[in-house]
């Protein structure tokens, strides 16, 4: 069973000399993963298991020396496990239990099994952004971005985090689909994240979907939408990005006045006008 690779894991990082048992164990199992893998991350106490497995640093290629045999058995189960993960990380991502999985074997999967997994996520990026688990994993990597110098050698602990290498091309998976994804409440947070986190020339691509005439009056309104417009204002890059975005609203302020979000998207303008002066 799927147990037995846990348990030869197990054994290995512990110095068990039972170890040798496990592995034989373990490269039998190793071929059940494919046909039971969904169904285990499915399955809540399968899904433990799963992530025990992937939480080992032995599985990650870390640690003990290990004999031939037991070499072998991990590599083997190591190929599988990942391999299933690059196959199928599409419906993965899209599983309550697999969009954590998936995370997890992002951050642990040596290569080239970690680039493989990103480029299928970031390929489906429009699609994972408006689904309810899917979500998770492209704002997973939009906050993979690393600590500045101040704050790695802690001078200063509010250092903001550069931006993640891959933020610019998520967000060019979704131009032109902007206004309708802020109206979604699953991607609608993505682009939130999008607009913190661009650099300022992809911001303003973002601004200028936002800011178009014909989408704007149903994104003052909108549910959802109506936070993102908050975010732009804040994470307007400079006076000019501020500048279009107040200009655009301006014509459209009866809007507001007439929706529960108004009070709230004129407030962020007049705070970062303040702030600007």
């Amino acid at each position: 069973s799927v147990r037995e690779c846990v348990a030869f894991l197990t054994c290995v990082e512990g110095g068990d000399g039972q170890a040798a048992a496990h592995a034989t164990d373990a490269a039998l199992a190793v071929p059940t993963l494919t046909s039971r893998f969904i169904n285990l991350l499915i399955d809540m106490n399968g899904n433990s298991i799963l992530n025990k497995v992937l939480s080992s640093n032995l599985f990650s290629g870390e640690g003990t020396v290990l004999v031939a045999s037991q070499q072998a058995s991990l590599e083997a189960l190591r190929k599988q496990v990942y391999g299933i993960m690059t196959g199928m990380c599409l419906e993965v991502c899209r599983n309550r239990q697999g969009c954590c999985t998936i995370q997890r074997c992002i951050v642990s999967a040596p290569e080239p099994f970690k680039q493989a997994m990103v480029d299928v996520v970031l390929a489906n990026a429009l699609k994972l952004v408006q689904d309810p688990f899917g979500n998770y994993v492209i704002q997973f990597l939009l906050d993979s971005g690393v600590a500045g110098p101040d704050s790695a050698k802690g001078k200063s602990p509010s250092a903001k985090k550069q931006p993640s290498k891959y933020t610019n091309l998520i967000i060019r998976q979704l131009l032109h689909h902007i206004p309708a994804l802020s109206t979604n409440k699953f991607s609608s947070n993505v682009i939130e994240k999008c607009l913190k986190n661009a650099s300022a020339d992809v911001k303003q691509l973002l601004i200028d979907e936002l800011t178009d005439p014909q989408a704007l009056a149903k994104l003052l309104v909108d549910s959802y939408a109506n936070y993102v417009i908050q975010t732009a204002i804040e994470s307007a890059g400079d006076e000019l990005q501020f500048k279009q975005i107040r200009d655009a609203i301006t014509p459209l302020q009866h809007l507001l006045k007439n929706s529960p979000y108004g009070g709230k998207i004129e407030s962020r303008l007049e705070r970062r006008q303040k702030d600007i002066q």
